[in-house]
């Protein structure tokens, strides 16, 4: 017949070691397990076992959590021989280390610079509230192999686009070309003598304004450049 006292729940004591400290254990664990044996004899083992999973529980408090030393020594020592065994490596294998860290910090400088260039071209004219359904058109040719492409067009394109395509909702045209007197202009009021030369001219149609939302300092954006010789200042 076994006369060995009864041990308390395994579960229970490694759940108490795991979690505090071993001061906290050296203390506490002798009177949580005489505790235990006094209520195996008045009440049983069962509820002797309840009795003592309360206990634990109880017990394991902010106070009682293993300090950083005993919690993270491991881990800190490990870090410590790794850096240390890096370093090492270093110092002796000076051109190998550095043609593989001058290798990585070139490919992380590659990445950036790839997600930068990106990012700023998915960002091209989002400014524009209708940013998704604006288009520019341009020809593209193909002579001898020679691929060539431009913007230009005759002025009736942007007409014959809206009558042979039904999805073109506006079309316009500008012109911003100094051989054709745009950009740069010399423009006097009508009730003055006094010529003043301004620059940032273009020649547009009346649907740019709209479909580029350019603001105007003052007139009806609808019917501003409704008529020939007119002008927008934004």
């Amino acid at each position: 017949m076994d006369k060995r006292p009864p041990r308390p729940p395994a579960l229970a004591e490694r759940f108490l070691q795991w979690f505090c400290s071993e001061e906290v254990i050296e203390t506490l664990y002798g009177d949580l397990y005489e505790l235990y044996q006094r209520r195996v004899r008045q009440l049983g083992k069962r509820k002797a076992d309840l009795y003592f999973f309360l206990e634990v529980l109880d017990v394991c408090r902010p106070f009682a959590w293993k300090s950083k030393s005993d919690f993270q020594k491991n881990h800190i020592d490990m870090l410590r021989y790794n850096f240390k065994i890096a370093w090492r490596i270093l110092l002796k294998e000076k051109m190998h280390s550095l043609i593989k860290i001058g290798g990585f910090a070139l490919g992380i400088a590659a990445c950036l610079l790839i997600c930068l260039y990106i990012g700023d071209e998915f960002s091209y004219d989002l400014h524009y509230e209708n940013a998704d359904r604006t288009y520019r058109v341009i020809w593209v040719s193909n002579e001898d192999g020679k691929i060539e492409k431009d913007v230009f067009f005759s002025a009736p394109f942007a007409r014959t686009l809206k009558q042979e395509f039904a999805e073109v909702q506006l079309a316009g045209r500008f012109l911003e070309s100094e051989l054709f007197g745009a950009g740069n202009k010399e423009i006097r009021r009508a009730d003055q003598k006094q010529s003043h030369f301004e620059t940032g001219f273009i020649y547009a149609d009346q649907e740019l304004l709209e479909i580029l939302d350019i603001p105007i300092v003052k007139g009806d954006p609808r019917s501003a450049l409704s008529e020939p010789r007119t002008v927008v200042i934004s």
